[in-house]
């Protein structure tokens, strides 16, 4: 939601997504090549989910998730990050704790080779 709304990686998200005037998410086209990291799954998955929600403003897509998504946590302000902890458990998988741990494991290696 961050990066949507333009407070997080704004030069990333602005070529994939942007909000026109009556708050609409849209798509921007990729330039050929650009989604070279992505498989066919990984495509296919985008485009279902655009299909399911490219037609909704944000705060419909956000009022989705608030009632539809179990790792969503009530706050009173602001935001909370949720954890890949609490994704694993809101899809029921059993070994959440070692999925999280991975993950962060992950993007600890990414984010030393990206220092390089």
């Amino acid at each position: 939601m961050n990066g949507i709304d333009g407070r997080l990686d704004k030069d990333i998200w602005f070529h994939y997504l942007d909000k026109d005037r009556g708050n609409y998410l849209r798509g921007r086209r990729a330039v050929e090549g650009e989604l070279d990291e992505l498989s066919e799954s990984d495509k296919e998955i985008v485009e279902a989910v655009w299909q399911r929600f490219g037609g909704m403003t944000a705060s419909e897509i956000r009022n989705w998730t608030h009632r539809h998504c179990k790792e969503y946590t009530e706050v009173k302000a602001g935001r909370l990050p949720i954890s890949c902890r609490s994704i694993a458990v809101a899809l029921g998988f059993s070994d959440a704790d070692e999925i999280e741990a991975r993950v962060i494991e992950y993007r600890s290696a990414e984010a030393s080779i990206k220092e390089k």
